[in-house]
């Protein structure tokens, strides 16, 4: 081995723990090597985040709690089934709502009210709504439709009327159904409030669905309606926990690139910083330091951050929920102890 080689394996391999040999590696080698080592360090901590990200699934809001949602909608889609009722993907990623295999026009139904309602016999309250619209296509109209149906509520122990000024009242879970999407809302029982876990709201399109799929007819189990068996619930849910992970897809790829490409550069800005810091902390004039450039202090620092971003990214595997902030921590942390042990003033 040439000792060029050598000493570089020494100052990359040795500088994962130890700061001299970080001082070393930057000041003896190419800046071209520290920008390398800079470019994949800051790179490192974000694949348990891509990855995390990419492992996401569009049904992941109904792991929790979901207050009932499952025996609604089996009822709902076995009501809707009878009715000759249905909700069908057709080309261009288009949702159309049809009776008997045929699309009702826009003009026949009112999408502010719902399609169909479950209600409870035995608490005469709405457990779920379904709603359809092929109008609202802008973003502005898209999201006023959705907040009104949020803001719909009802007093409890009714199915029709609006609780009082005093009246303690309840909003149903919903699927709102759109030409273009699909949006669902999962709230607690006898309240106002959206039931426990992150994706209680779930918003998402259809072009990864199959033209042609009837959401509806598709999710039901061959033979009679059992809805009083938990068997065919649970059969109708993980249909439906299809349709959700399948829409989810396209939010999914731009949420996996918009995550990776922000964290690697909030990444790569914080070594940047970490270089601005270490070079402030070494202008003192009883530091021996003080003769280092603006550009060395920053590749002291790439070459420094390459041990807390290994650290990361096993750690971000271990610890997913803490994987955005663990190199921040780190690197501070090394950085901290590199200008305190080595970079300090000499009194």
């Amino acid at each position: 081995m040439k000792p060029r080689t050598k000493n570089f394996l020494l100052s990359l391999f040795g500088g994962l723990v130890s700061n001299d040999r970080v001082i070393d590696g930057a000041k003896t080698h190419p800046w071209w090597v520290a920008l390398i080592i800079f470019v994949i360090a800051s790179f490192i901590p974000v694949i348990p985040i891509t990855v995390g990200q990419a492992n996401s699934y569009g049904s992941s809001f109904l792991s929790s709690n979901i207050y009932g949602f499952d025996q609604s909608l089996a009822t709902a889609c076995v009501k809707l089934n009878e009715a000759k009722k249905d909700f069908e993907v057709k080309e261009g990623a288009y949702l159309a709502y049809t009776e008997n295999g045929t699309e009702v026009p826009v003009a026949n139904y009112d999408d502010e009210k719902p399609v169909y309602q479950v209600i409870n016999s035995e608490t005469n309250q709405i457990d779920l709504e379904i709603y359809y619209s092929a109008t609202k296509i802008d973003s502005a109209s898209y999201k006023e439709w959705i907040g009104n149906i949020e803001k719909q509520s009802y007093k409890l122990g009714s199915s029709t009327e609006a609780p009082g000024e005093e009246e303690s009242g309840y909003a149903p879970s919903f699927i709102a159904l759109h030409s273009k999407g699909v949006y669902t809302r999962i709230n607690k029982n006898n309240s106002t409030e959206a039931g426990s876990g992150t994706y209680t709201a779930f918003s998402a399109d259809w072009k990864h669905i199959d033209v042609g799929t009837k959401l509806i007819a598709e999710s039901l189990p061959d033979g009679a309606a059992q809805l009083n068996k938990q068997e065919y619930v649970d059969s109708v849910l993980k249909v439906w926990k299809g349709y959700y992970n399948k829409a989810y897809l396209t939010q999914k790829s731009f949420n996996t690139r918009v995550s990776t490409f922000l964290f690697w550069g909030i990444y790569a800005g914080l070594a940047l910083l970490l270089g601005l810091l270490v070079f402030i902390m070494t202008r003192g004039k009883n530091n021996m330091f003080n003769y280092l450039k603006f550009i060395d202090c920053e590749k002291i620092v790439w070459w420094a951050i390459l041990s807390p971003a290994l650290l990361s990214l096993l750690l971000g595997f271990l610890l997913s929920s803490f994987a955005q902030m663990l190199f921040i921590a780190l690197a501070g942390l090394r950085i901290m102890w590199l200008s305190m042990r080595q970079l300090r003033p000499q009194y």
